[in-house]
């Protein structure tokens, strides 16, 4: 169960901030408080409104998938997501964080992929109004940054 929450989550910076890396961000209105990559905003906001859909989280959430599935049987294993990192991040690998999961390949159905996609768009909905604007990014990512800072071991 670990390793595909790992997958889930690498999918989401894998495709959310790769991809982004010297696009220019004219669609967003200027915020310094919320940064262009936050959850793939730019690439996910389809039609450049500054609002995130459902609908959009799902078209964003198969582009994801099928950019990783390099086979197109539908579903991404921990190797494919591998390769995918790797030929994005310039060779440098995901550093042994995915493999086996109990003895087998771990591997997630475009069905599992939407899902998680979908329930983290229902997490940082919070409005729950069935759009995802650049103040909800901004406090998910606020959230994400307190909840390391609690679980980083203080020295």
């Amino acid at each position: 169960m670990r390793i595909l929450v790992a997958v889930a989550l690498a999918a989401t910076a894998l495709a959310g901030t790769a991809p982004l890396i010297g696009q220019t961000t004219s669609a967003l209105p200027a915020s310094p408080a919320v940064p262009a990559r936050a959850m793939g905003f730019p690439r996910a906001d389809a039609d450049g409104d500054g609002i995130v859909t459902r609908a959009e989280a799902t078209v964003q959430a198969d582009a994801q998938l099928d950019a990783m599935d390099s086979n197109r049987d539908g579903k991404v294993t921990g190797e494919e997501m591998r390769a995918a990192f790797a030929t994005r991040s310039g060779g440098r690998g995901m550093g042994g964080r995915f493999g086996a999961d109990n003895g087998g390949e771990v591997s997630m159905s475009r069905d599992d992929f939407r899902a998680r996609a979908l329930a983290r768009f229902d997490r940082n909905d919070t409005d729950h109004d069935g759009k995802v604007d650049q103040a909800e990014v901004a406090a998910a990512r606020q959230t994400r940054m307190q909840r390391r800072q609690e679980s980083t071991p203080q020295q």
